[in-house]
């Protein structure tokens, strides 16, 4: 299993690495991560995560509206109609 930098999966993400530290945040935990070392560590995310990550993040197109009515001129008048209302 490889793991990827902050950097790497916000270059993969072409966000920036804010970005990736919000969506590692404890407030969101969008994005599941590793942290290596003591104190504060350093942040590892494998490219089993990642791809979750972008497999929920996928947003499905919907089906376009149906087509609106022309509103414009009423349709003109036939000579028929015309005869009948004089």
């Amino acid at each position: 299993m490889k793991y990827l930098t902050v950097g790497e999966v916000a270059e993969r993400l072409c966000v920036s690495k804010a970005v990736v530290y919000r969506l590692c945040s404890m407030k969101t935990a969008a994005l599941a991560y590793h942290k290596f070392g003591v104190g504060r560590g350093t942040i590892r995310v494998s490219e089993a995560a990642l791809d979750e990550y972008l497999a929920r993040s996928l947003v499905e197109s919907f089906a376009p509206p149906p087509p609106r009515k022309k509103v414009g001129r009423p349709a003109p008048r036939t000579t028929e109609y015309i005869k009948k209302t004089w």
